[in-house]
């Protein structure tokens, strides 16, 4: 698994993994919503035909 920081600001980082598996991203996500610190924690696949993930994480 590669993981790229494609853009960090102070409350919000956006990250895209190459090589990943989407079910552990999502118990990241799980996880990291559980925060009272996090406003919003997104995953999406890039493309259905290629192994590109995106995560979006933006804190308070």
């Amino acid at each position: 698994m590669e993981v790229q920081l494609r853009d960090l600001t102070k409350k919000e980082a956006n990250l895209s993994i190459l090589g990943g598996d989407i079910g552990i991203l999502y118990i990241i996500q799980d996880v990291l919503l559980n925060s009272p610190s996090t406003e919003f924690a997104g995953v999406i696949t890039r493309h259905p035909l290629t192994n590109d993930l995106w995560m979006r994480v933006v804190s308070s």
